[in-house]
């Protein structure tokens, strides 16, 4: 979950970000760790992580995640194929 901010810093910093973490082999990472290194290492901006917003796969499941039904959540991530993300 991004705020406006974030992604107007996001937007005038991306150039930078990819020429900046290019060498930190960020052609492996997801989208996700590639905005996180952006915001920490290029654009020094500060990230706040609210846990109770947010689904992560690769995190303690809760109930509802893969049916997006968790009502007191507002991301779920990650569907990473078209199949998942449509679903709902």
């Amino acid at each position: 979950v991004f705020s406006q901010n974030a992604l107007r810093t996001l937007a005038l910093q991306s150039k930078n970000c990819f020429w900046a973490e290019n060498d930190w082999g960020n052609w492996q990472w997801g989208e996700d760790m590639w905005v996180d290194q952006c915001f920490m290492k290029t654009a020094f901006e500060n990230r706040v992580f609210i846990p109770q917003l947010m689904v992560e796969d690769h995190c303690d499941h809760w109930w509802g995640w893969e049916s997006c039904t968790a009502v007191d959540r507002v991301a779920f991530h990650p569907f990473k194929d078209l199949w998942r993300y449509k679903m709902l």
